[in-house]
């Protein structure tokens, strides 16, 4: 069997090979982080990979994406996971019924005041994290 010749290229002769400027084709080797060999020049894969992507990398990352979409579409339905809208309007109702309850309450002026400072002080998004579900999930 006939030893096969591998073809390297410089960028000027790959450029003018796909049809690119040099300088295009240099950003795209730059771009996807790809090297020349020792001989300071690309194979015919590097300069494809350069030119036309990576289509398996491309074709991974898409399934991902779709997997991902499958996962909160999933928790949406298990009611793991709300839409924020609803929270943020669940949450302002409930600050303002906590609100009223304790500036209607008979405790001293300076009392209620106090603790609406404090409860004006609570966001939303310090009940938002990781630490907290970890907390209800082990009280359940």
């Amino acid at each position: 069997m006939a030893k096969r010749k591998v073809i390297r290229w410089t960028i000027p002769e790959a450029a003018s090979e796909f049809d690119l400027h040099a300088n295009t084709l240099s950003k795209r080797l730059k771009t996807a982080s790809i090297e020349p060999g020792p001989d300071g020049r690309w194979s015919t894969a590097q300069i494809c990979a350069a030119v036309y992507g990576d289509m398996d990398g491309e074709k991974l990352r898409e399934v991902r994406h779709r997997a991902n979409l499958l996962e909160l579409e999933e928790k949406e339905k298990l009611r793991q996971l709300l839409p924020s809208a609803d929270v943020e309007r669940v949450w302002g109702g409930m600050m303002v019924a906590i609100r009223q309850s304790i500036w209607n309450c008979d405790a001293p002026e300076i009392d209620r005041r106090r603790w609406l400072d404090e409860l004006k002080a609570l966001k939303i998004e310090d009940y938002l994290t990781k630490d907290t579900h970890e907390e209800s999930d082990e009280q359940a």
